[in-house]
């Protein structure tokens, strides 16, 4: 095991950012450009977070670059004591002057079948490339039980982080590249915020404990990756990569709890007005990243699902609708990958617009006891609650996996105002693409795309809307 290690985040035209985890000390971190070297201010954990660290001697800290110049190659190192690492990264191209973009995405990943090693691989294998990672949530398990489990609430949020992002391979899959993320329930438990009748944490009395300890980890260990637009939310809008403009929607801390009027946030009041606000002002096509597809059935006091939060959910689908350019959908979560493309009616009227959705999870399935690990590739089912307004409703399926251990690697080819996107969703266990498998509908009602021997290479087009859609 690694005994320093650092984990690069966001890595834009002009700025990266990262953490370093390693032994108590004091740290420094340079970073060089050819023979120039520029020391970085680190910046410790928060507390309490800090203190539980403190006890295993061991520190976490951030660290913001100063700024950087575009499509340049930067080394940069790290020491606490006699400890040393480093690793190279290089910035985003300036924008025009690249039409090509590939990232990886990955969702829920259960690090107690050891598949890290195999995961590492596939990613080393095909990800040969890639402008950067997204994580879609559920990026570690804190309500599983495990070897590791402690009754002390900060003792074992803060020993399941330690665990993934420094003491097993996971880490070294975290450390290969760049890394955006967002999160979802597994963050802090199942359903969360909801009770949850099988997990004593979220009605017993260290209810409040477990929350603050996984908010706290969340940013000690996952916010510092990303940029955040203000205190108020962890939503952002991120415009510097080629092709297309992204949007990482946080869709769990400031959830509140399941009404049954629907009124229920998704977002804090600044995300989803944030939200908004990109997806009107597009000015190419947009990638909305998002922890709970919007692709999704209603679900139930067990696991509530995007669409039992009508509001949020309604505003959501009618921003995507009247965007300017066409939007796809970035998620995970489900326990199958699938590929899918909805026509919207628009809020503002004329003919319905498209709106594409992939999904992709899980990385590594979580135990069977669980009833995970087993699921089929499923249709959404209705939208009554999107709104009589909006009406999503399937209009292709392009492909489809169960495979319990799957990512997916993206490119997106700006020809034009239109883009062009090919998936590939990639099997770690087997090192391999998957077969694909037919959507559980009827498929003379959608157009099956998939061919079960060869993945396509290109999925569908992203364009810019005219008047008539």
């Amino acid at each position: 095991m690694q005994k320093l290690r650092l984990i690069l985040g966001a890595v834009g035209r002009r700025e990266a950012r990262g953490i370093l985890i390693g032994p108590e000390g004091n740290p420094r971190a340079t970073l060089w450009r050819g023979s120039s070297p520029a020391n970085l201010i680190l910046c410790h954990s928060p507390e309490p977070a800090r203190n539980e660290l403190a006890r295993r001697h061991l520190g976490v800290w951030s660290f913001k670059t100063p700024p950087l110049e575009p499509g340049t190659q930067y080394d940069l190192a790290a020491t606490v004591g006699d400890e040393w690492t480093q690793t190279g990264f290089e910035t985003l191209p300036a924008k025009g002057e690249s039409s090509e973009l590939s990232i990886a995405a990955m969702s829920c990943y259960y690090d107690g079948y050891h598949t890290d090693a195999s995961y590492l691989s596939t990613l080393e294998r095909w990800g040969q490339g890639i402008d950067f990672k997204i994580l879609l949530g559920d990026n570690l398990y804190l309500d599983v039980p495990g070897d590791d489990i402690r009754s002390v609430p900060y003792e074992h949020t803060v020993d399941r982080y330690v665990r993934y992002f420094y003491e097993s391979g996971y880490a070294d899959v975290l450390g290969r590249g760049s890394t955006f993320v967002t999160w979802d329930d597994h963050e802090y438990w199942n359903n969360y915020p909801q009770r949850v009748v099988w997990l004593s944490r979220t009605w017993g009395d260290s209810r409040d404990e477990y929350e603050n300890a996984a908010r706290d980890c969340l940013d000690a260990f996952q916010q510092p990756l990303c940029p955040r637009e203000s205190d108020d939310h962890r939503s952002f809008a991120f415009d510097e990569a080629p092709c297309v403009s992204f949007f990482f929607a946080d869709v769990r801390t400031q959830r509140q709890r399941y009404r049954a009027d629907g009124s229920s946030r998704l977002l804090g009041p600044l995300g989803i007005e944030s939200l908004e606000n990109w997806a009107s002002k597009l000015e190419r096509p947009g990638v909305l990243v998002i922890g709970q597809p919007m692709g999704l059935a209603p679900g139930n006091w067990a696991d509530y699902n995007s669409p039992d939060f009508t509001d949020h959910y309604s505003r959501i689908w009618a921003a995507l609708a009247a965007a300017p350019y066409d939007v796809m959908i970035l998620s995970g979560d489900v326990h199958f990958s699938r590929i899918l493309r909805f026509d919207v009616n628009s809020p503002t009227g004329g003919e319905p617009r498209p709106v594409y959705e992939v999904v992709t999870s899980p990385a590594c399935h979580i135990p069977g006891f669980l009833g995970q690990g087993s699921a089929n590739v499923v249709a959404p089912g209705d939208f009554k609650s999107a709104g009589a307004a909006i009406q999503p409703r399937i209009t292709v399926y392009y492909a489809g996996s169960a495979c319990p251990n799957t990512f997916a690697i993206l490119k997106f080819e700006a020809i034009g105002r239109r883009v062009r996107v090919g998936v590939r969703f990639l099997d770690t266990l087997k090192n391999r693409e998957p077969y694909w498998e037919k959507l559980g509908i009827d498929s003379s009602e959608h157009r099956w795309r998939a061919n079960r021997q060869m993945a396509p290479t290109e999925m569908f087009v992203l364009d810019k809307r005219g008047q008539d859609g």
